[in-house]
C-alpha cells in the first residue's frame, strides 16, 4: 500500500465528460499538484463517478495538507496535452486515483510545520520573472507566452457569473497587481479554485509568486494582460529576497501614501526626461485624460501652465519633510532607531539608524478650466521651486517660510508632470511634478490663448 504526503500547491475544477463504458453516465476528474520538497512535487488525478469526486474535491483546498493511498504511479507521457492541461513539474511520474482503490484526505499526522513551509517557496527560481512594466514594455512581442511574475496584491475583484457559449457555468475574477515598475495590472482568473485562493489576499499585504501565466494583448483595454490556466501555479507570500523587498516596498508606500515615483526618486532611480515632452494640457484635458488612463492603469507624460494656489511649508513641518533611511531610502519616523526594511543593508550593522530628510510637498494647481489637488512634488523639483535642500528649509525660521511661501503662491508655473496611479488607499488618478519653474508670460499665453 502506497502513501503519499504533501502539500497542495495547486488545484484545478472538476472536469466531467461522457462515460465510454456506460452510455449515458459520466465520469469526472480533477488534477491537484502534491508537493513534499523545495523541489520535488507531482501532479495527482482523481478520477470517478461526479458524486464521488465532488465529495473528494470538497474535502481540501490549496494549501491543505492531504495524504493519497493506494494511488497508481505511473511514466509521464510526454504528449503535447500533458503539457497543456496540467502544470509542469519536475517528476518523470504521475499519479492516478481511482475511486475504486484509492483515497485522499486531510493529513492525520500531528506536525505540519515542515509540509506548510513549503507553501511559501516558488517553484521557479526566486529571480526568474518578470516585471510588471517590462511585460507591459515588451507588448506584443510576449503575447502567448507563459511566463512568472512576482506582484503586490493591489485589488481582488467580486467574481463574476458568467455562461459560456455552450451554456456551461462560468466564473471570472479580475486581480489587479502592482510592483515599483507599474501601477496596476490585470491578472485574469477563470478556475473556481484559484478565484477561491484569490478571495484570501489582502492588498498591499500579499505577494505572490505567479508561475506560468499567459500573457495576451488586450485590444479592449490596449494593454498586456495575464490569465491563469491548467498550467498555472501561484505560491502566496513566498519567503525569498525579491518578494521581502517587495513588500516592504508595499508597507512603505501604504504608510505614507506616497507614489511608487516618489520612492524610486529617493532611491537614486531613473527620472522621466522632461525635454522630451510636448504635450500642453489645460487642467480639465489632465482630469479627463486621467479618468481614461486610469481604465488600464496607464501614466502619461505632459506640460501644464497653471497658478500655485496652496503651498503648505509654514505650518506643520511634516507637511513638508518626510525622512528616508540612508541605506534604502525607505520612510522611517523621525527619531526611530532602526529601519522597518527588513532587507535594508543597516540591518547587518550594529550602528544606530541613520536618516536623513526630503522634501514629500503636495501643492494644488490652477487654471481657467479647474483646478487639482494633492499634486505632488518632491526630490529635486521641490528644491529647485524653494531654492534650499532640505537640510537648509529645516533650518529656516516660520517668518522666513511664511514669506517664501508669499513669494510663491498665486504666480503662474510652467509645470512638467506625470500622472499615473496613486498608491493610496484609494488608488485614485494623481500629478507628480517632474519640473517645476516660473513661466515665461508669453510663452504661457502662446499656449492657454
Amino acid at each position: 500500500n502506497t502513501v503519499i504526503i504533501g502539500i497542495v500547491i495547486t488545484k484545478q475544477s472538476i472536469h466531467s465528460f461522457p462515460d465510454k463504458k456506460n452510455p449515458g453516465c459520466e465520469r469526472s476528474k480533477f488534477t491537484f499538484t502534491l508537493r513534499d520538497s523545495p523541489s520535488d512535487y507531482i501532479n495527482v488525478t482523481c478520477w470517478g463517478s461526479e458524486g464521488h469526486i465532488r465529495k473528494t474535491s470538497d474535502s481540501f483546498k490549496i494549501c491543505d495538507v492531504v495524504e493519497v493511498q493506494n494511488a497508481q504511479i505511473s511514466s509521464k507521457t510526454g504528449g503535447e496535452q500533458e503539457d497543456r492541461w496540467q502544470p509542469w513539474t519536475p517528476s518523470q511520474y504521475q499519479i492516478n486515483a481511482s475511486e475504486t482503490h484509492s483515497t485522499i484526505g486531510l493529513y492525520s499526522g500531528w506536525d505540519y510545520t515542515e509540509f506548510m513551509a513549503l507553501a511559501h517557496v516558488p517553484i521557479r527560481p526566486p529571480n526568474d520573472y518578470y516585471p510588471l512594466g517590462d511585460v507591459l514594455a515588451n507588448g506584443q512581442a510576449l503575447d502567448g507566452s507563459h511566463i512568472n511574475i512576482l506582484a503586490i496584491v493591489k485589488n481582488t475583484g467580486t467574481p463574476k457569473e458568467m455562461t459560456s457559449r455552450s451554456g456551461k457555468p462560468l466564473k471570472k475574477c479580475e486581480v489587479k497587481l502592482t510592483d515599483n515598475s507599474c501601477t496596476s495590472f490585470s491578472l485574469f482568473m477563470w478556475d473556481d479554485e484559484l478565484i477561491e485562493l484569490a478571495q484570501t489576499w489582502t492588498p498591499k499585504e500579499n505577494i505572490i509568486f505567479a508561475s506560468d501565466v499567459k500573457v495576451s494583448f488586450d485590444s479592449y483595454r490596449n494593454s498586456m494582460v495575464a490569465t491563469c490556466n491548467q498550467k498555472t501555479i501561484i505560491t502566496t507570500n513566498p519567503d525569498c529576497r525579491e518578494a521581502h523587498q517587495l513588500y516592504q516596498f508595499a508597507q512603505s508606500l501604504a504608510s505614507e501614501g506616497g507614489s511608487q515615483e516618489e520612492e524610486g526618486e529617493a532611491a537614486g532611480g531613473h527620472q522621466d526626461d522632461v525635454q522630451s515632452i510636448s504635450q500642453v494640457y489645460t487642467m480639465e484635458q489632465v482630469m479627463s485624460a486621467q479618468d481614461e488612463k486610469s481604465q488600464c492603469g496607464g501614466s502619461f507624460l505632459g506640460m501644464m501652465f497653471p497658478l500655485l494656489t496652496s503651498l503648505d511649508i509654514d505650518e506643520d513641518i511634516s507637511s513638508a519633510i518626510c525622512h528616508r533611511c540612508t541605506s534604502c531610502k525607505v520612510r522611517v519616523d523621525e527619531g526611530s532607531t532602526h529601519c522597518p526594511n527588513k532587507a535594508c543593508p543597516s540591518m547587518s550593522s550594529s550602528a544606530p539608524l541613520a536618516s536623513e530628510p526630503h522634501y514629500s510637498l503636495l501643492i494644488s494647481l490652477s487654471d481657467h478650466t479647474g483646478g487639482l489637488d494633492r499634486v505632488r512634488l518632491s526630490g529635486k523639483p521641490a528644491s529647485d521651486l524653494l531654492q534650499r535642500t532640505p537640510q537648509e528649509f529645516l533650518l529656516m525660521g516660520a517668518a522666513e517660510k511664511t514669506e517664501l511661501k508669499a513669494s510663491l503662491q498665486l504666480e503662474r508655473f510652467k509645470v512638467y508632470f506625470k500622472s499615473g496611479i496613486s498608491t493610496s488607499d484609494q488608488w485614485r488618478p494623481n500629478v507628480r511634478v517632474l519640473s517645476m519653474s516660473l513661466a515665461d508670460p508669453a510663452e504661457a499665453v502662446s499656449y492657454l490663448g
